[in-house]
């Protein structure tokens, strides 16, 4: 995926919410107690309470290579002997939430174990004690609480691991159903995204269909119908997150498209930055979503705002992630939305057009990978060898080249061939953003061959250019 700051995925509503879950660091120091992921293995966890072993734990999580160079067996087990002995010595509160932060440590150790192929032996004992604990003392459980439980079942992967059971997701399952009046509005996006399953493309064991849904279809229709009618109560930015996870789940109806419209209306009034509109407009357009009424408000504002130019002192590259950003609006709106924009006034037609027109200057392609994170390079090179047995290439020039919003690495812009990788979303990225990356890459197909484009898909593995697949 495209990490930089400047790249046109960061304006993606899919990456953009005003919350997180975990907060990053730079210094390895893992707390005031002077112990470093380098030496940790070598100090006496004995004589540290269970607070400070699991602010430890925590900071350890902070990067891959003090998860590797850290011995969680003797961490874990430390830790484990301590817990059972608090939640018998200690009082029920202390022992909830230290044990709810263990599982949400857990989550992510099971997670980087999963991506490395590791062992889960360590991970499996006190996982399942803090379950059971967790489980018998629900009711004691406080909603910010609950909340980070599902996160961990979900984001270590907990179901596939057989690390939790079904009973105990039913049982959150209804414990937030029970509790769904207590719940504001931004909690409710948390649960949302909480129970998102984060599983990779790579585990086949993971692909089934409860693995896939861990907490039901109907849980994330009840939370959405819950949310959309408290959807004034959260940000603009927030909204484009949860037409992102109405997208993600197949939630789209016409009374909810109308309602979210309206929403965004309310909401952006008078908002004098351009990226929350930007942003909100490219969410509902992206999914084909988008209003006419609606469409006219958010063009009159990005243009109040005026077209990103070179001469205003800013960095070239800044400059190019807000004109990339508009020009993808501008491709979403004219073949996603096309009644929409056929109804548009020519005012605002005008407006598309001189975004369109306008030319990117020192583009730097790392910008624009749109989700590949293999080394594009090598493979380049490897599909050059290839197609020098390929005579029917022989009249075609490839090079890079930019379209609109897009980057065709292998592209012919004379005949209008490209030529792409399979499924290059797959690659390194959890189901959320896989699943966006998928209806980016095939909406990006679709918006480049209602352009003229002809594509010819060639397999990951580079063994031949697959038959058929030329358009």
């Amino acid at each position: 995926m495209c990490t930089s700051n400047f790249g046109i995925l960061r304006r993606m509503p899919w990456m953009r919410y005003s919350f997180d879950f975990k907060s990053k660091i730079t210094n390895k120091r893992t707390s005031k107690f002077g112990i470093s992921a380098d030496d940790i293995g070598h100090k006496s966890l004995d004589t540290l309470d269970t607070s400070k072993l699991l602010t430890i734990l925590g900071k350890l999580t902070e990067d891959d290579s003090s998860m590797e160079s850290a011995d969680w067996n003797l961490l874990y087990g430390t830790f484990y002997n301590k817990l059972k002995k608090d939640t018998k010595e200690r009082d029920l509160r202390w022992s909830i939430v230290h044990t709810v932060k263990f599982l949400q440590n857990a989550a992510y150790v099971t997670n980087y174990f999963s991506r490395k192929s590791l062992p889960l032996d360590d991970l499996t004992e006190p996982i399942a004690f803090a379950r059971t604990f967790i489980a018998k003392n629900i009711n004691e459980v406080n909603d910010n609480e609950l909340i980070r439980v599902i996160f961990s079942c979900s984001k270590g992967r907990f179901m596939s691991h057989g690390l939790v059971t079904k009973a105990f997701l039913t049982l959150l399952d209804n414990e937030v159903i029970q509790r769904l009046d207590t719940f504001q509005s931004l909690q409710i996006l948390k649960i949302l995204h909480s129970t998102i399953t984060i599983s990779n493309y790579f585990h086949d064991k993971e692909d089934n269909e409860y693995s896939k849904h861990p907490f039901g279809i109907e849980f994330t229709r009840c939370l959405s119908t819950r949310l959309l009618r408290m959807i004034s109560h959260i940000g603009s930015i927030d909204m484009a997150n949860f037409v992102t996870i109405m997208a993600h789940y197949g939630l789209f109806n016409k009374t909810l498209s109308e309602k979210l419209n309206k929403s965004f209306l309310k909401r952006l009034w008078g908002i004098k930055t351009m990226d929350p509109v930007l942003i909100s407009a490219l969410s509902l357009s992206m999914y084909g979503i988008l209003g006419r009424k609606t469409a006219i408000f958010m063009l009159n504002s990005l243009e109040s705002f005026g077209i990103p130019s070179y001469t205003s002192g800013h960095d070239p590259r800044f400059v190019n992630s807000l004109l990339f950003s508009l020009k993808l609006l501008e491709m979403c709106i004219r073949h996603n939305n096309v009644e929409v924009h056929k109804s548009l006034p020519s005012s605002n037609r005008l407006y598309l057009k001189k975004i369109r027109d306008r030319i990117a200057k020192c583009v730097d392609h790392r910008d624009l990978l749109y989700g590949i994170t293999f080394n594009s390079r090598s493979l380049v090179s490897s599909l050059n060898d290839l197609l020098e047995h390929e005579r029917r290439f022989d009249v075609f020039s490839f090079a890079p080249y930019i379209h609109g919003p897009y980057l065709m690495e292998i592209c012919d812009p004379i005949n209008k061939i490209t030529i792409e990788f399979d499924e290059p979303w797959r690659f390194g990225h959890n189901e959320w953003l896989s699943s966006h990356l998928s209806h980016f890459h095939k909406m990006r197909r679709v918006h480049l061959e209602n352009e003229g484009f002809k594509f010819i898909r060639v397999p990951n593995g580079l063994d031949t250019p697959k038959e058929g697949h030329k358009s």
